[in-house]
């Protein structure tokens, strides 16, 4: 018994956390802020003990509720820096981000943990980095997040040899400024692949964002998701009175695989106008039940987002999805509630 479980610790071990990377690893030896597994929203969650990460996910992005908060380590989140979010990545890691369906990429510093809502969510940019890659008005799009190991560790080991106990700067430049000043081309940039990039089993759809028809609403942030309908808090959310669309027509009776936990349609992202949200729903109900959906924002904001369903039949709400791309809005996704 005992033989067993050193071989399955050992196991853990060898294989440890993270995006699907094979070959040696590059073990974390510098300076790892928020690196002890920690508890939020219901779950556990390990951090890696090595740089290597190449992942497929959807990229949200946060700001106004949380600018001017200190982050992990003591440093003041800024809104407006190339920084971004991530569960499991070393503190402080170089990460690539693209964009999958425009090729664009930008380079950011982890440096801050989330996000913690939609488990096909991998990384949160923050605002700016959002508006470099161009995501900002899209709100939540589908990216390859992969770490450039050689300037993440050489940027952890300075720090840990030029910093203070709590990891900073003992000159006050924050990491990113250690970052651009001593590290970046430095170390030799990892080269990347350029082929198709093949989305993970993660994913169960595309990503919501705002209908191209509402654009000038204010575009949906990780702080506008930090109560939506993916792990949404029961004691916070509530159907919208008066928006219940007429149920379908009765369907003949067929052989269908019947979930215990229904799904639903969530299309056209978040409004900050519950008119905007009834009058998508009246445009893509087409004899599906829907529902206007108001979440409050942390920031006590009410917002308003329309979905499908419910759905006990997978194969139903796949053909509402099917029906909405034919419709335009090719960013709805199919969620559980």
């Amino acid at each position: 018994m005992i033989k067993s479980f050193l071989c399955f610790f050992a196991l853990l071990i060898l294989t440890g956390c993270g995006g699907r990377v094979s070959g040696d690893r590059t073990n974390v030896t510098g300076v790892c802020k928020s690196c002890k597994p920690y508890f939020v929203r219901g779950s556990w969650h390990h951090p890696q003990n090595h740089y290597e990460y190449d992942e497929v996910g959807l990229a949200s992005w946060y700001g106004p509720g949380f600018h001017g908060k200190p982050k992990p380590y003591g440093e003041i989140f800024n809104q407006d820096a190339m920084t971004a979010a991530h569960k499991t990545l070393p503190l402080p890691t170089i990460v690539r981000v693209t964009d999958i369906k425009t090729g664009k990429s930008v380079i950011v510093l982890i440096d801050d943990r989330g996000p913690f809502v939609y488990d096909g969510r991998i990384i949160d940019l923050s605002m700016g980095a959002a508006k470099a890659l161009g995501t900002y008005q899209k709100g939540v799009v589908k990216v390859r997040v992969q770490s450039l190991v050689n300037e993440s560790k050489a940027l952890a080991d300075y720090l840990a040899k030029h910093g203070n106990k709590s990891g900073r700067d003992k000159k006050g430049r924050t990491w990113l400024e250690v970052y651009h000043q001593e590290i970046e081309g430095r170390y030799g940039r990892e080269s990347f692949e350029k082929g198709p990039i093949v989305p993970t089993d993660s994913l169960s759809g595309k990503a919501p964002a705002l209908s191209q028809k509402t654009k000038s609403a204010s575009p949906p942030s990780m702080d506008d998701f930090l109560q939506g309908l993916e792990k949404v808090n029961p004691g916070t959310t509530k159907a919208a009175t008066g928006t219940m669309a007429p149920a379908a027509s009765p369907q003949a009776k067929s052989i269908v695989a019947v979930s215990s936990v229904p799904s639903y349609v969530s299309v056209g992202g978040d409004f900050v106008q519950k008119a905007n949200a009834e009058k998508l729903m009246l445009q893509v109900q087409n004899n599906n039940p829907a529902q206007v959906i108001e979440t409050i924002h942390p920031g006590g904001q009410k917002l308003y987002s329309v979905r499908l369903g419910p759905f006990m039949d997978e194969k139903k709400a796949q053909t509402a999805l099917n029906q909405l791309a034919g419709m335009g809005q090719t960013d709805a996704i199919i969620v559980k509630n």
